[in-house]
């Protein structure tokens, strides 16, 4: 089984995407801004936008757990 292109762990009211493969790291650097939040290296996301954030990324062909 292939590993997940992003781990994504919700917070609560924040959720962060871990960009774990080189496809998702690429991905990261053209849908999201640069000025984008982090924390411990993954990128912070309010919970409201997630949705869409996922949407797009399985859109693109990626994998999450």
């Amino acid at each position: 089984m292939n590993e997940p292109d992003f781990e994504i762990g919700n917070h609560g009211s924040v959720i962060l995407f871990d960009a774990k493969s080189e496809r998702a790291k690429e991905w990261v650097a053209e849908h999201l801004p640069y000025s984008a939040l982090t924390f411990a290296g993954r990128y912070a996301v309010e919970a409201r936008f997630a949705g869409p954030v996922i949407d797009g990324l399985v859109g693109d062909g990626l994998t999450y757990c």
